[in-house]
């Protein structure tokens, strides 16, 4: 819930949940405001259907304020996995960059790691 990323110090390089819809299709936001140098695996999880069925899911994402794309839509359904895109940041500026496969849907958590490269000397 309150993951704790790169800077065990500071909470601006962790992701925050700016808005959380829980009673239709949303928006949901994430924000991370100063993230840490590394790759970043964007994944949708379709956590609970409340009957409903599948659902479709769009993601927008937008970089340094100016640099957007969006994805899908893609049909989800109860408990899957959607792994979206990859995202590089490089000096505090962000990349879009391709995740280990866009086009996979999951039924359970896939396992992904964020890499932070090691600081230069």
């Amino acid at each position: 819930m309150n993951p704790n990323w790169g800077d065990e110090t500071s909470t601006a390089d962790d992701p925050m949940l700016d808005i959380d819809n829980t009673s239709g299709y949303g928006p949901e936001t994430m924000v991370i405001p100063e993230p840490v140098d590394g790759i970043y695996a964007v994944v949708v999880h379709y956590f609970y259907d409340h009957g409903g069925g599948d659902a479709p899911a769009t993601v927008v994402i937008t970089l340094n304020e100016d640099n957007q794309r969006t994805y899908g839509p893609r049909t989800l359904t109860n408990e899957q996995y959607w792994v979206v895109t990859g995202i590089n940041v490089v000096d505090g500026v962000a990349e879009f960059t391709s995740a280990p496969d866009s086009s996979y849907l999951f039924d359970e958590s896939p396992t992904l790691s964020r890499t932070i490269p090691r600081k230069r000397r």
